[in-house]
């Protein structure tokens, strides 16, 4: 029994189909920083393969079952406070999360996190 995860990275070019429009990945990347990796001042707020997960699967629940969130995150919030609270509503992704990552200490931390997912 081994207890290794392997995580497979492909990286490959794909030819458009003939009359599709091309996707924009200009939003709703989540973006991961090497630089706040890598600065220990305190300066900015970490990223690390923990928070990093927590923030892909909020968005990949934002895009599956945003009513499931919703209410996740009001039961969570009553449970904290002791008192009833009414959820905001939060609209669905119109597409579905990725990771945006460039350099090795960054793809890193994107592997790391999606561990934990």
């Amino acid at each position: 029994g081994s207890d290794r995860k392997l995580c497979r990275l492909v990286v490959q070019t794909r030819m458009p189909i003939v009359g599709e429009e091309p996707a924009d990945f200009s939003k709703g990347g989540i973006f991961v920083s090497a630089a706040s990796h890598a600065n220990r001042n305190g300066s900015e707020a970490q990223q690390n393969p923990t928070s990093l997960s927590r923030t892909a699967l909020g968005e990949w629940m934002r895009y599956a079952a945003p009513e499931l969130r919703q209410a996740v995150r009001a039961a969570a919030r009553r449970s904290s406070d002791g008192e009833a609270v009414v959820a905001s509503n939060v609209g669905r992704r119109a597409s579905a999360p990725f990771l945006v990552a460039m350099g090795p200490p960054a793809i890193s931390l994107a592997v790391k996190s999606l561990a934990f997912v």
